[in-house]
């Protein structure tokens, strides 16, 4: 994947609020230029947006670099992780909830079926459809909350251990880690061509980097 994109579907236009589809062309035989552009140029026309491209190198090492600001910063580095630490459990809590109203809801048709006489086979038959529906809902939601707890947990040690030292540890990652690092901790990152502004947001941390390094947390 050596002309993959790091932030592909996370960078936007600030000027057309678009994301920014990475690109490459070859510019000699053995040499690749990437770039980022706007969709508002790609779908109607470079003319169309002011600040349509942006060097892809560029624009994924400042990411870079601003991630290891923060793994450096002891006060940011532990609101990232608390906060990814604090998502979790609230998506796992909203899962646990329909877990607990599926359950709920199983039992009391399992009641109802209890109390229905064989002789009514109409009704019989369609409350253990709804059974059947029901317990499939629950061994699903079941499944998910597994998964969560584990994702969760793996993905807090990553972070955690990335963090430790990260300049060392993201040069013995691959594209494919790295992506999955960036898309772990950045929700979306923002060219404001104008200003020759970039901002990046992180996933449900308030925290947002601009260009000159300073963070400011909602």
């Amino acid at each position: 994947m050596k002309t993959g994109g790091l932030l592909s579907g996370k960078l936007y236009c600030g000027h057309c609020n678009k994301l920014m589809g990475h690109r490459y062309t070859r510019k000699a035989a053995n040499k690749i230029y990437r770039y980022y552009i706007c969709q508002t140029a790609i779908n109607s026309g470079w003319k169309n947006c002011p600040y349509p491209s942006l060097p892809a190198l560029t624009i994924e090492n400042f990411v870079k670099e601003e991630i290891s600001k923060i793994s450096k910063d002891e006060k940011l580095s532990k609101e990232v992780v608390d906060s990814f630490a604090n998502s979790a459990r609230r998506e796992l809590s909203e899962l646990v909830s329909r877990e607990n109203s599926i359950k709920r809801a199983l039992a009391e048709l399992r009641a109802e079926i209890k109390g229905t006489s064989d002789m009514d086979s109409v009704k019989m038959k369609d409350l253990q459809k709804l059974e059947s529906a029901h317990q499939k809902a629950l061994d699903c939601c079941a499944e998910n909350i597994r998964k969560l707890q584990f994702k969760a947990e793996k993905s807090l040690e990553e972070i955690e251990r990335i963090f430790g030292n990260f300049d060392a540890v993201w040069e013995n990652l691959n594209f494919k880690e790295k992506y999955e690092l960036v898309d772990l901790l950045i929700e979306k990152v923002t060219y404001y061509g104008e200003h020759g502004e970039i901002v990046i947001s992180y996933r449900e941390n308030g925290i947002k980097m601009s260009e000159d390094g300073n963070g400011d947390s909602d």
